[in-house]
């Protein structure tokens, strides 16, 4: 939980600056590592096409995919049932709601 996968074409890596630099996107990614993926994707966005004055010469796709950390459905469950939200005498364990899981 909380790692971001980053996922990118080639066209990102081969962008070149007027001087024929290839756009150093690892280097630049890692700078926004830690922020949320809109934003990450925002900020390489924006520091790709500064580096290649708004003109790519191929296509680019970059992806940002955030893992959070989710409680198993069985928690919620039997926090749902100490708590009293699912009611008095609600059914747990085998045969209730969540038998299987």
């Amino acid at each position: 939980p909380g790692d971001t996968l980053l996922l990118y074409t080639d066209g990102a890596v081969e962008a070149r600056d007027r001087d024929g630099a290839f756009y150093p996107f690892s280097e630049r990614a890692a700078r926004w590592a830690g922020h949320p993926p809109e934003a990450l994707l925002h900020h390489v966005e924006r520091n790709l096409l500064a580096h290649t004055g708004g003109h790519l010469g191929d296509d680019v796709a970059i992806i940002a995919i955030r893992r959070i950390a989710i409680p198993h459905p069985s928690h919620r469950l039997e926090h749902a049932v100490q708590s009293g939200a699912l009611g008095r005498g609600a059914p747990t364990g085998a045969g209730g709601p969540m038998a299987g899981d």
